[in-house]
């Protein structure tokens, strides 16, 4: 047989099958991927950002360098321009430690997603803490990743009540850079739960979509304006329970931290 034939022969045959298998390939279809909404928190002084392990000067004069910042979220709902309200999520977890990518453990970081439907959006409203209900659980009960687990150590003893907010930095309250001096806000108790802060704001997002809400948290708001300032020179630590003017300077930093929050889009 001539190579020429051969060729044919094969060709034929390669043609034959594809033909013969063309009904059985499934036609394409795409599916919607729901939006995707970010809440991204940042911390601010004087309009500008401030990053973990960032030396700043605050209103005071104090030079500082947050540490660590992380805290609950709980009830996270939005609502639609048409007045209807949909839960988002139970409770998350915002630690502002950056990811890091080597590592292969559990990460939260401080920008939550979530998937939602699209629509027309008017208001974000969440709690700061947890709720007595959550509050009771056993971290030792959820797997890893859930924000209540063991691996966010934000219990205060193993498998007991949890802390809210853990905001930790140095400081040099006197105008030097020999950051020694411990600031150390430990909060959580069922009273310390702060729910229903609302956000208003316009968002149109369809399927596909992803948007980001900003939520800054006022450093100088945090401490030092309104009706319930704190003086860091004298009142730099509290872990809440310990005695009554900790309980009372762990109220005051929760009500200043409710008020530090706001969101841009």
């Amino acid at each position: 047989m001539h190579l020429q034939q051969i060729r044919y022969i094969l060709f034929l045959f390669a043609f034959v099958s594809v033909s013969g298998c063309k009904n059985t390939v499934p036609e394409f279809e795409l599916y919607p991927i729901k939006p995707t909404l970010v809440l991204d928190f940042h911390v601010i002084q004087n309009g500008e950002e401030i990053a973990l392990d960032q030396r700043f000067i605050d209103q005071e004069g104090f030079n500082m360098n947050l540490i660590a910042l992380r805290f609950f979220i709980a009830n996270i709902q939005l609502t639609k321009a048409d007045g209807s309200v949909s839960t988002i999520s139970e409770v998350e977890f915002v630690d502002f430690e950056p990811i890091d990518t080597i590592r292969n453990n559990v990460q939260w970081g401080k920008s939550p997603k979530f998937y939602i439907e699209a629509g027309n959006y008017k208001k974000l409203s969440f709690g700061v803490g947890l709720p007595p209900n959550l509050n009771a659980a056993d971290p030792t009960l959820y797997e890893n990743a859930h924000p209540l687990s063991t691996y966010t150590f934000m219990h205060w003893t193993w498998a007991t009540m949890y802390r809210f907010i853990i905001l930790e930095a140095k400081a040099d309250t006197t105008g030097g850079e020999n950051l020694i001096y411990n600031v150390l806000f430990h909060t959580g108790l069922d009273s310390l739960y702060r729910s229903n802060l609302n956000f208003e704001f316009d968002l149109e997002i369809n399927d596909f979509e992803r948007d980001t809400l900003h939520i800054d948290i006022d450093w100088n708001q945090l401490f030092y304006l309104g009706d319930d300032a704190i003086d860091l020179k004298k009142e730099s630590v509290t872990h809440t329970t310990d005695t009554p003017e900790d309980f009372d300077l762990a109220q005051r930093f929760t009500n200043n931290f409710i008020d530090a929050i706001s969101l841009r889009k």
